[in-house]
């Protein structure tokens, strides 16, 4: 992902989920009902409105088209539970149910097999190595938390965030601690916020897409460097 990071998200207040359904009711040749039949084509159909219209829309004369709207809340506390539940299984060894992994295939788990020698080697001519994965997957949720904190006047290097030399053993455990770090700021996110809105839950959601998809860059990484 190499946009700002903050270019997803938009400040609008969420935690609603809002429902359409369409309701057929008894046609009225009043021409209030006749109004709202038209009205109605002319929403459904994106055709200009005009009060003295006098077209009639091709409906069948014992229906009109109305729209109803239903508002539901999702649970907060629940809301957390989930995102700390997947965040969890994401990135270190998780003892319950498994709603996304196999058991032993967490972030961590995979790390820690991997060495700095493996580590270097990049999957193919056109991709980055496994410690640049690592360092990019740190990256990105270090630029998620600063653009929480300056209310995304940051700006993201993405391509530095690939860039870096080759890693012995130190280093490489150094990369792994960043991103422990990084993780260990993501669920302190998920336990302290308070006000689920368009942008604390775009966060969430991109915490977990990003993660998941590296994870997954990743262990197919080592399995074609392990298998040359």
């Amino acid at each position: 992902m190499r946009t700002n990071a903050g270019s997803h998200f938009y400040p609008t207040p969420v935690a609603q989920i809002s429902q359409y359904s369409r309701i057929l009711g008894k046609h009225d040749r009043s021409r209030h009902r006749r109004g709202a039949q038209v009205r109605a084509f002319h929403r459904t159909t994106g055709r200009p409105f005009h009060e003295n219209t006098t077209c009639v829309p091709n409906y069948p004369e014992e229906t009109i088209v109305t729209e109803q709207m239903t508002i539901a809340t999702i649970d907060t506390t629940a809301f957390r539970t989930a995102f700390l539940r997947i965040l969890w299984e994401l990135f270190e060894p998780f003892g319950g149910r498994h709603d996304v992994l196999d058991e032993g295939t967490s972030l961590f788990e995979t790390l820690r097999d991997i060495t700095p020698d493996e580590a270097n080697i990049s999957v193919s001519g056109q991709s980055a190595s496994l410690a640049a994965q690592v360092q990019h997957t740190a990256f990105y949720i270090d630029a998620i938390r600063e653009g929480l904190a300056t209310n995304w006047t940051n700006s993201a290097d993405w391509d530095a965030s690939w860039q870096i030399e080759p890693v012995e053993a130190v280093t490489w455990q150094t990369l792994i601690d960043r991103l422990r770090a990084a993780y260990a700021w993501s669920t302190e996110f998920a336990e302290d916020t308070s006000d689920w809105n368009a942008v604390t839950i775009g966060v969430a959601f991109a915490l977990v897409a990003h993660a998941a998809y590296h994870l997954g860059e990743i262990r197919q990484g080592i399995g074609v460097v392990r298998s040359a």
